[in-house]
């Protein structure tokens, strides 16, 4: 089993939405990232802001702790990511 289907899951359980923060885990490959959620006029890659009609937000969008999901990215690369939190608009901004 990869370290993929390892990882610790955040409690939270809010669904991801525009102005979440959401880290998940990549497969293949096992890269933790978090993006920001975001309108496209905010988005902003060097600060991992991804624009809500980019394929990973769409993707990830509705998704819940815990969530393992195949997303389908421009370069014809399918990739299972699974969400490890997801953070609230509050709790983006607050931070």
């Amino acid at each position: 089993m990869s370290t993929l289907h390892n990882a610790a899951v955040s409690a939270r359980s809010a669904p991801a939405a525009i102005n979440s923060r959401v880290t998940y885990v990549e497969w293949p490959g096992n890269t933790r990232r978090t993006i920001e959620i975001v309108r496209p006029a905010e988005a902003d890659a060097a600060v991992s802001r991804v624009s809500v009609f980019a394929p990973v937000a769409r993707a990830l969008i509705g998704s819940t702790p815990g969530a393992h999901i195949e997303v389908s990215l421009p370069n014809r690369a399918i990739r299972e990511l699974r969400v490890i939190a997801v953070e609230s608009e509050e709790a983006v901004h607050d931070a």
